[in-house]
């Protein structure tokens, strides 16, 4: 049996269409791209304030640059606005216009109060009860220096090294329980083709002695060497938080 198929055609006929143009709305194409192109800027910044810095990353396992990144972001978006208010309102009448007039008076005194939240928040955060205890590693290679900050593990397997430069792995393992297994161990790895090479790792008991006016924390400076690239590593660790 065949399939009918219907024959008719369709008629078009001049019906009337009732349109308006609207205000574009949507934000230019530059705004909605998913990640920015970034700069990179070098800032001098107080010792407190990367200290308070590396504590916020730090509860919320992220990177200090980031939240650096994320807060000084979100300062210029709030300046913009504040330069750049809304735009008039489009031809309105009655109630809708008073309504949208009412909202470009308000703005401003909207981005203060947020402002204000902002800046509780921060004071709120900076509170020194706060800051869980780390252990802060501050290492420098070819000029550059970078702290790395470990928490407390339970076990010291998980705990993955950082990629230092072409030559070198990084690690720290911060065990503060069982007291028989506290500890604070410091590893360098030359990174070979055949696999990471052990080449310094140094142990110290935990809790650490307090050691007043020593300025390179419970290490001290430390050189380790990568022999086969002659490449040098710098680093010193110190507690911070609660003790």
């Amino acid at each position: 049996m065949s399939a009918k198929t219907s024959s008719a055609k369709v008629k078009y006929t001049d019906e009337p269409m009732e349109a308006k143009v609207v205000r574009d709305f949507l934000p230019p194409p530059e705004e909605l791209a998913f990640r920015e192109e970034g700069v990179e800027v070098t800032i001098a910044r107080s010792e407190k304030s990367v200290e308070f810095f590396k504590s916020r990353a730090a509860k919320h396992h992220t990177q200090c640059q980031r939240v650096i990144r994320k807060l000084s972001t979100l300062t210029w978006t709030l300046a913009r606005s504040r330069r750049h208010p809304a735009p008039p309102a489009l031809p309105a009448s009655g109630r809708k216009a008073e309504t949208l007039e009412a909202f470009r008076h308000s703005l401003p005194s909207a981005l203060t109060t947020a402002k204000t939240l902002l800046l509780a928040a921060l004071a709120a955060c900076s509170l020194p009860l706060a800051a869980a205890e780390q252990v802060a590693c501050h290492y420098t290679y070819g000029g550059e220096t970078k702290v790395l900050a470990a928490q407390p593990v339970a076990s010291p397997y998980g705990v993955k090294p950082i990629q230092v430069g072409s030559y070198f792995l990084f690690r720290v393992v911060f065990q503060n329980s069982p007291a028989d297994l506290a500890s604070i161990k410091v590893y360098t790895y030359a990174d070979r083709e055949g696999g990471p090479v052990l080449v310094h790792q140094a142990s110290y008991p935990y809790p650490v002695k307090a050691i007043g006016g020593v300025r390179h924390g419970f290490t001290g400076q430390q050189w380790v060497y990568e022999p086969v690239r002659d490449g040098e590593l710098q680093y010193w660790c110190g507690m911070e938080g609660a003790r």
